[in-house]
């Protein structure tokens, strides 16, 4: 693929089936939410309730990356820069208030967490390199600044709540958090092993889930953390923890739980080709699988990066390459949204 990466509006819905045994028939349509340039790529990140999709834009010329907003309205938007020299924006969530986090690139180096909103960009003004992960309904993030990457005890997690920024001493990086304030992650410890780690709201003690080399990656308001270790794709809750398996490869990530506990992420097939997956009631299903017809702009869906509540689902599709047959070229976010019964 050229890259991994923008205005179009979304061209076409496709049905999608998939019967599970003793449940109810799972229905969705898809619509491909296009790219800006010819040079560009999109990759769909998050979803809130509202079916509003955040992503990043990749242009290959001149080689940077500017965070999108679409909704069905709309289509695709690139929500620009800040003015204070700042090239680049990257996003990572996006919460029901339609707020992103994310990072971006300041002139002449560094990186600083920023939230955008309304068409308002906000810095938290933390230095060095940092980067909001995720955002709750209430504006807290976690994420995780650096002074010296090269050093790992100046590495940390923080967690962002009215106004302040709180380190979490023992946490390298923060990649989730509920509306609650529970915020999971990692911690490193010496050889560079890692730990998938939760915080509880109020509370200094970082509880140890998996490990060793294992990260968290999600967490859903009944507390139930994703992540990922030597065995792949896990969920922990209440003590016990689930493997979700693999689409019969030998590698599985999750990227995101709702409150309903269902999981997508990313996993490998038998010829370890990468694929979207939606993870529910003990089943992993790949996505283009239950799609009756893929989209002609979809070859392959690759990974799919966040589900809300209501189970839109978002991840990003492979495009057919016009020059070589059975080839993929760039890289488009796509939407799936499951019809009511």
């Amino acid at each position: 693929m050229k890259g991994f990466l923008g205005l179009a509006v979304g061209v076409t819905s496709i049905l999608l089936i998939v019967s599970m045994a003793g449940a109810q028939t799972i229905q969705y349509t898809a619509t491909m939410l296009g790219r800006v340039c010819d040079q560009c790529n999109t990759l769909a990140i998050g979803v809130n309730k509202h079916g509003i999709v955040m992503g990043n834009i990749y242009n290959q010329t001149p080689g940077s990356w500017h965070t999108f907003l679409w909704s069905a309205k709309t289509g695709m938007t690139d929500i620009g820069t800040v003015p204070n020299g700042a090239d680049q924006t990257i996003g990572f969530a996006i919460n029901d208030q339609n707020e992103i986090t994310g990072y971006l690139t300041l002139v002449p180096s560094g990186y600083d967490v920023f939230t955008y909103r309304n068409g308002e960009f906000r810095l938290l003004g933390i230095g060095g390199i940092s980067a909001g992960l995720a955002i709750n309904k209430f504006g807290e993030i976690a994420g995780y600044f650096s002074y010296d990457p090269s050093d790992l005890n100046k590495h940390h997690g923080f967690r962002y709540v009215k106004g302040l920024i709180e380190e979490i001493v023992g946490l390298y990086l923060a990649n989730g958090i509920n509306d609650y304030g529970d915020v999971v992650g990692f911690t490193t410890g010496e050889s560079a092993t890692r730990q998938a780690a939760v915080l509880f709201d109020g509370e200094t003690d970082i509880t140890t889930l998996v490990g060793p080399i294992s990260s968290a990656t999600g967490i859903n308001n009944s507390r139930a953390v994703i992540g990922g270790d030597q065995n792949g794709a896990f969920v922990w809750q209440n003590g016990l923890i689930t493997h979700l398996g693999t689409l019969g490869g030998a590698v599985s990530g999750p990227y995101a739980i709702n409150d309903s506990g269902d999981i997508v992420g990313t996993s490998t097939d038998a010829l370890e080709i990468a694929h979207g997956f939606l993870y529910r009631d003990g089943h992993m299903y790949k996505l283009e699988d239950l799609v009756v017809q893929l989209p002609a702009e979809c070859h392959r869906i690759w990974e799919a990066r966040a589900i809300n509540n209501r189970g839109d689902i978002v991840g990003t599709c492979a495009t057919p390459d016009p020059v070589n047959p059975g080839g993929e070229a760039w890289s488009e976010a796509i939407l799936l949204s499951p019809l009511k019964h």
